[in-house]
């Protein structure tokens, strides 16, 4: 049987991999400029590195509520639920008012909207995150081919 902190890493590494986010705004484009791809590729990645930072914050305030470690299958769902999905809504918000480049806005919205339906699958079963199938491993392959590499890493 895995012990706690075992069992907190392997959800701190599932919900890194489940999705990128961020709760703060953090090197985004607020004056509706249009951003150069590498431009929108660094602060992309720069909402996706902050935001598994948030969900690594969530995830350890979880577990203080829990100093006995009964991390049943119920409560690794929760944790997901409560503290590991959150951010990620935030970083839908963020990189859609990330003004990216006109030129490849399918490919962003593709990500984006991907990004989108992948929480909305693991809201409605947060098992996904912890047994499988992953459902944010396709747009994870999407951000690494347009060339994210924090987001593709977090996907």
């Amino acid at each position: 049987m895995l012990r706690k902190g075992a069992v907190i890493a392997v959800l701190l590494g599932i919900l890194v991999l489940a999705g990128c986010g961020s709760s703060g705004s953090e090197g985004s484009s607020s004056s509706g400029t249009e951003l150069s791809k590498a431009e929108f590729i660094k602060q992309g990645d720069a909402i996706c590195a902050k935001t598994d930072k948030v969900q690594e914050t969530e995830l350890q305030e979880f577990q203080k509520k829990d100093p006995e470690g009964k991390l049943t299958p119920a409560v690794r769902e929760e944790m997901v639920t409560d503290a590991g999905l959150p951010p990620i809504q935030d970083e839908i918000k963020e990189l859609a008012d990330l003004q990216g480049p006109s030129a490849d806005s399918d490919e962003i919205e593709a990500i984006v909207d991907g990004i989108e339906e992948a929480l909305k699958k693991a809201e409605a079963d947060p098992s996904l995150l912890l047994k499988g199938p992953d459902p944010f491993a396709a747009v994870g392959k999407k951000a690494a081919a347009y060339g994210f590499k924090e987001c593709d890493q977090a996907l």
